[in-house]
């Protein structure tokens, strides 16, 4: 058989180089994927008697009668190497069943090769690496202003503010007994400052990154319910989760945990009259739950409701709260004792519980 190739839209066409038996294959560039190939029979005998069939493996699955016609035309042939097989019947009717083949390869385009590829994915892998560097660095820098501020607070507004504190304890034992009513000023701004200093301590310590975690948290919950009831004489049990410890905690959400916590600690010591305090944190149903519970002498919430004096205290533990994305319960009545319970979900998304229903603001 004698073989002849054309480009799309090309009438001249090429002539293969050499038979089809020693050519081991025809390359093709991805621009050029639309060729037609041409083939005849050898028998000249009888020409129209001659028959053909054809087949592109992997684009046929049978052959193609081409009867009389001795040529194959494709179009957009996707890269890739796929074999022309032809077959041609003569004049009396004897089929070649040996045939002729072409190995055609289809070059991929730039885009398709592996090159590119490699390339592309590199370019992609360097991106990433790159955008990750780049939020770590902004990461480190985020925490080397939290611990530069907390630095600052505690050397500079700290170290001041105790300073006052002392020379305000001075002055008042010198004025104790000649001026009552300056010592009883000095009184109030040593317990001020006292109050504004032990703010600032938790501002240093909530904007310290070295604390975001559990543990710290954990730990300066104790030491805090244990010096507010050691000085009270109120019995504690402090009970929590110890898996928790290692849970991490933004400063956010450990900041406004903290607050609500010790704002009821207070309140429990100081006006509730309890004997015995208990403080559980621990993990349910995927939430953190902090109950905190005392003996005192509570307080009527339909009272509370009904009033809108009172101080700050529990409208802040609320305010919190919602800050926090928790649910807050408190429950309380005269003689029976005060119980208030937290819930939220570490990353700040609250749960909503049918069976909790939140108690009106109630006064300190």
């Amino acid at each position: 058989m004698r073989w002849k190739a054309a480009r799309n839209g090309d009438d001249k066409g090429f002539v293969i180089p050499s038979p089809p038996d020693h050519l081991p294959s025809l390359s093709l560039p991805y621009a050029e994927r639309s060729l037609t190939i041409s083939f005849a029979c050898m028998d000249h005998s009888v020409p129209q008697k001659n028959r053909f069939r054809y087949q592109l493996e992997g684009f046929h699955t049978d052959w193609v009668e081409a009867g009389t016609a001795h040529e194959a035309t494709f179009t957009n042939l996707d890269p890739g190497t796929c074999t022309f097989r032809v077959q041609g019947r003569n004049s009396a009717d004897v089929w070649d069943e040996r045939g002729a083949s072409l190995e055609l390869i289809i070059a991929p385009p730039w885009w398709g090769t592996w090159w590119f590829r490699g390339a592309l994915l590199l370019l992609l892998g360097g991106g990433l690496y790159a955008f990750y560097r780049y939020r770590l660095a902004q990461a480190m820098k985020v925490v080397a202003v939290r611990e530069r501020i907390a630095r600052d607070l505690h050397d500079e507004i700290g170290s001041t503010l105790s300073s006052v504190s002392l020379y305000s304890s001075v002055a008042q034992k010198k004025v104790a007994q000649k001026a009552p009513e300056a010592n009883e000023l000095l009184a109030r701004i040593s317990e001020s400052t006292t109050q504004v200093l032990e703010s600032i301590n938790d501002i240093v310590w909530a904007v310290n990154a070295d604390n975001d975690d559990m543990e710290h948290l954990v730990k300066r919950m104790i030491d805090h319910a244990v010096r507010m009831t050691e000085t009270r004489g109120c019995v504690l049990h402090f009970d929590h989760d110890p898996a928790l410890r290692s849970l991490p905690l933004d400063m956010a959400a450990r900041k406004n945990l903290y607050l609500v916590f010790k704002e009821a600690v207070n309140n429990a010591v100081k006006y509730s009259g309890c004997t015995e305090l208990s403080v559980t944190l621990v993990r349910e149903r995927g939430q953190i739950v902090l109950r905190i519970t005392d003996d005192g002498k509570g307080f009527d919430t339909q009272h509370v409701q009904s009033t809108s004096g009172g101080g700050n205290g529990l409208p802040n533990m609320r305010k919190r709260a919602a800050e926090l994305g928790a649910t807050l319960s408190i429950t309380s009545a005269e003689g029976k004792g005060t119980a208030i319970e937290l819930l939220f979900v570490p990353d700040g998304r609250a749960k909503s519980l049918d069976a909790m229903t939140e108690a009106p603001p109630a006064t300190e």
